[in-house]
Parts: structure tokens; sequence; C-alpha cells
């Protein structure tokens, strides 16, 4: 992510969401999963991350060391795999970003 051409939204360890100065798009970044949304894209994918999956039931996508999850999301051909913190982090990704633009909005 280039500082000068993007204001951070939210970040923690697994990703990052940031806002582009010029455009206003907003470019998602799951661990190795980059995508760049229009503010009504992302409330869709937002949307629908937590309306198509519960953790508690996701289909287990492979089961090792580590159990990853298959996630769904908004675009067909995306399918997130996924261990349950990885989850509860993107989800901490999407809700504080949610938040935050929110206020932005709100506030200018």
């Amino acid at each position: 992510m280039q500082e000068d051409n993007h204001t951070l939204i939210h970040s923690n360890s697994f990703g990052y969401i940031s806002q582009c100065n010029c455009c206003q798009e907003l470019q998602l970044c799951f661990g190795n999963l980059i995508l760049v949304l229009e503010q009504s894209d992302f409330v869709i994918f937002k949307s629908s991350f937590f309306g198509l999956n519960n953790i508690s039931s996701a289909s287990i996508h492979r089961a090792d060391k580590t159990t990853r999850y298959s996630i769904m999301t908004s675009y067909p051909d995306i399918t997130l795999s996924l261990s349950k913190h990885e989850f509860e982090m993107a989800s901490d990704l999407l809700n504080l970003a949610e938040i935050r633009l929110f206020l932005k909005k709100e506030f200018n």
C-alpha cells in the first residue's frame, strides 16, 4: 500500500482496509488476497461475508494441524480458506472499517 495515495481505514495482523485519496475506492487485503472495491461493493462484500457464513457451521476446507474453513463471498469465483482465528480477524477488519467509513461520511 502506498501511503501517499491511500488512507488507512483499519488494520490488524491479518490485513488492512485502506481508501484511495483520489477515487475513494477501497483496497481490502486479507492475507495474500487484495480486492479493490467501490464503497457500494464493499457493503455487499461485508454483508455476504456474514450472511453466507457462520464459522461454526462452515464447510471444512482442510482439517489438519489448523482447521481451515471454506468462506463464501459475494463473488461466486472467490472462496476464502480461513482458520477460525483468520475469520475473526477478517470480521474485525470488516466491522471496524464499516464503522470508520460511516463516521468519516457523517463528519465530513
